[in-house]
């Protein structure tokens, strides 16, 4: 039987008309969609191909038996892999262990997403979000047929295109940031030094908009837009010194040198994740200070501060905790849930890097 070439133009397509569709009998078919693993490779291609174009959805419906997680690819040495996106990944996993799924790795440049999904009868996908502007995500987003969940806040655009179909679960960055701030100003701390991370990160922006929020309760007025290296001034002497970096180590030691280098340098600092903190630390132990006797210092994410001596007061981000949660979501909605949008807290881990100033 010749295949059409065209898809039929109804709704619901039925199985007849995948199978003639992809010019097979309907036994075949059914085969392919229930126990691949008894036809060729060759015949659940055309299939799967079939079902793609018509977008066909089987009314005997099979519970799902593993999760598909899609993790950013372009980070420079695995770093944040190995931190924040592992501790995602095993989350999700953690989950899918206890409850007989599995979770698989999934290429989002894969150009049989929809085969895998099928095949694999994945509850849907997880998009590990890390980037403001990414057309991978955008483009899997445009897709109804694959229901995903974004691990990681959207950007505004995208929560302004999508609205009430995207779900996401997030870590709050901004609440973290804010903290972080207000636990150095309760210490007495009036001249703060930020260094912030790589502006093409969501959570960037997010954890700014906590620095701007802390501060503007003591009248230090920061503009929206993004910012490198400018200090800010507010009432009874509170100040923000704003420096840059990328969430690498490097980048924190030279923001911590341009922070020494002002003519009143901050008595303590937070820096927007672990790995600037400890390139800070450093900058300030080689210029002949201590931590925190000189310079109180604060990280964010909980990965490495432990291991640091000082040992670093850091907000400890529940990674292993969201990829629980995203996984048991996705599941959900793969049962018929309503979308969610939900956030888990991260806190305030105190150590020994920071202390009241010395004067």
């Amino acid at each position: 039987m010749a295949s059409n070439s065209e898809p039929p133009t109804n709704k619901s397509p039925t199985l007849k008309e995948v199978a003639g569709f992809a010019g097979l009998s309907v036994a075949t078919v059914s085969r392919a969609l229930s126990q691949p693993h008894l036809v060729k490779a060759e015949t659940h291609e055309k299939v799967m191909h079939a079902v793609a174009e018509l977008g066909y959805e089987s009314r005997k419906r099979y519970a799902p038996t593993s999760v598909g997680l899609i993790a950013p690819s372009d980070f420079p040495e695995g770093r944040v892999f190995g931190n924040y996106v592992g501790g995602v990944i095993h989350g999700a996993d953690k989950y899918c262990g206890r409850n007989g799924l599995i979770l698989s790795l999934v290429s989002v440049d894969s150009p049989l997403m929809h085969q895998m999904v099928s095949t694999y009868r994945m509850a849907g996908l997880l998009y590990v979000n890390i980037f403001v502007q990414d057309p991978q995500r955008d483009q899997l987003l445009a897709q109804p047929r694959l229901r995903t969940v974004l691990v990681g806040y959207p950007p505004k655009s995208l929560r302004q295109a999508l609205d009430s179909s995207l779900t996401w679960v997030t870590i709050d960055d901004s609440a973290a940031a804010k903290d972080a701030v207000r636990y150095l100003m309760g210490l007495g701390h009036r001249r703060i030094g930020v260094i912030q991370g790589d502006r093409r990160h969501v959570s960037n922006q997010r954890r700014l908009e906590g620095v701007r929020s802390a501060f503007s309760e003591h009248g230090v007025e920061m503009p929206s837009s993004h910012i490198e290296s400018e200090d800010f001034e507010g009432q009874n002497g509170f100040r923000a010194l704003i420096e840059w970096g990328d969430f690498e180590a490097e980048s924190g030691f030279q923001a911590m040198n341009r922070l020494l280098g002002r003519d009143r340098p901050p008595t303590a600092v937070f820096a927007f994740n672990d790995l600037m903190a400890f390139g800070a630390l450093q900058a300030i132990m080689e210029s002949g200070l201590q931590v925190p006797r000189d310079v109180s210092l604060i990280g964010c994410d909980d990965i490495i501060a432990r291991f640091l001596r000082p040992e670093l007061t850091t907000m400890h981000q529940p990674a292993i905790e969201l990829g629980e949660m995203a996984a048991r979501v996705l599941v959900d909605l793969a049962a018929g849930a309503r979308v969610v949008r939900s956030q888990l807290e991260a806190r305030l881990i105190m150590r020994e890097s920071c202390a009241r100033p010395s004067s």
